[in-house]
């Protein structure tokens, strides 16, 4: 026997070692190591967006073994999402809260959760494998968000707009985790697109947000809970300062948990705007299940439906309403300054994903209308037709 033989032999031994010490895993692991695939034999009451994390195979037992084969039983059971959740990722829970991944824009006429106050998480005393999934992250740095917002302009009569607008969020004990001050500076530009029409109002090409939302909530006790905020800021074109250009917001908000699915929502809103001075917060937060949420809340009413999730995300569709706009100082003609107030209703329909840790992103489809431009000047009214809106957005 040459050596080229032995040589061969030998291989052929070490490459049937390998294949008989790999064969069980092999058997036992169909499904890649990270537990995840997709799996077609899913029943109907499965959504077929959802990763199958059940469902395999015995392991093998060996002839002559006295230890009993381990059967599975929850391939044959209906399948839920509580099953996923304890099974598949131990200690997780979902995420309620009422926002769009990009956050609530600090600012907005309601951004109270249901779960106030969002505690910075992990809280002391508390191991990290007990921690939920929360909006807020354990750090002095909170979020960082940006989000483009774009309304169609139709024909030369009207107005499109396109929207930017970002914000950084940070938090601070006040005096505890349980009690934080959230600092949110918010930057946004709105461009506007028309209108050319005869008779049309003469309207600057850029509008201009810069305001800093001071927020601060805290649970007076386990049912009842309050939010403050303060929020200064300069509304304007930048061509020229007056003091119609400084507006200084705030919000007082309470929640009272009537049952852990139910909770009432008052308070009151000031927006320091021309044509709006207050509005009211009132309504209902329920959440019947873990898939279903409606949040009947005026005035950014939604209802949302959790299609899937994860270890630390959730993927939800929702439909929601808004009342938008503002007030502006701006240069209507060089010189003469005049106070520009524009208002819209917003009806949009949007897809989720949320992040532990407040990230994620979402994009929406919608439709404005009820549009009005004001002018504080005497010039009339301007109310361009209704449009087609989209609006995307990404938050770290």
């Amino acid at each position: 026997m040459g050596p080229f033989t032995r040589s061969c032999k030998t291989t052929r031994r070490t490459i049937s070692a390998v294949l008989v010490s790999i064969l069980p895993c092999l058997i036992y692991f169909p499904a890649p190591l990270s537990g995840q695939s997709w799996d077609t034999r899913e029943t109907n009451d499965r959504s077929r967006f959802s990763r199958s994390t059940v469902g395999f195979p015995s392991p093998v037992v060996s002839p002559g073994s006295t230890r009993p084969p381990v059967t599975s039983t929850a391939a044959s059971q209906p399948w839920s999402p509580r099953q996923l959740s304890t099974a598949a990722f131990s200690g997780y829970e979902p995420i309620y809260t009422p926002y769009p991944a990009g956050g609530p824009p600090p600012g907005s006429v309601v951004t109270l959760p249901e779960e106030m106050p969002m505690l910075l998480p992990p809280v002391d005393g508390m191991a990290p494998e007990e921690r939920k999934i929360s909006d807020f992250k354990d750090t002095f740095f909170q979020k960082a968000s940006i989000t483009a917002t774009w309304l169609d302009r139709g024909d030369l009569n009207n107005i499109g707009i396109n929207e930017l607008e970002t914000f950084l969020t940070v938090a601070i004990p006040a005096p505890t985790k349980k009690a934080p001050l959230m600092i949110s500076p918010n930057f946004a530009v709105r461009n506007l697109d028309g209108p050319g029409g005869a008779g049309s109002p003469s309207l600057p090409a850029q509008l201009y947000d810069a305001f800093v939302e001071f927020r601060w909530l805290t649970m007076w006790t386990e049912k009842l809970g309050i939010e403050l905020a303060l929020i200064p800021g300069i509304y304007s074109d930048f061509e020229r300062w007056d003091s119609d250009a400084l507006r200084i917001k705030g919000r007082v908000a309470t929640l009272y948990k009537r049952t852990p699915e139910k909770s009432l929502i008052l308070g009151l809103t000031y927006l320091d705007r021309e044509d709006f001075n207050f509005l009211p917060i009132v309504g209902v937060l329920w959440t019947p299940n873990d898939c279903w949420r409606y949040e009947l809340v005026f005035p950014t009413p939604k209802v949302a439906w959790r299609f899937d999730y994860g270890p630390d995300w959730d993927d939800w569709l929702y439909v929601a309403g808004e009342f938008g706009g503002d007030t502006y100082s701006i240069e209507l003609v060089p010189g003469t300054q005049d106070v520009l107030t524009y208002r819209d209703i917003r009806v949009r329909v949007g897809v989720e994903r949320k992040r532990d840790g407040g990230g994620g992103r979402h994009f929406e489809i919608g439709y404005a209308f009820g549009r009005t431009f004001e002018f504080t000047s005497g010039l009339p009214d301007f109310e361009p037709d209704g449009t087609v809106m989209v609006r995307g957005g990404v938050a770290y």
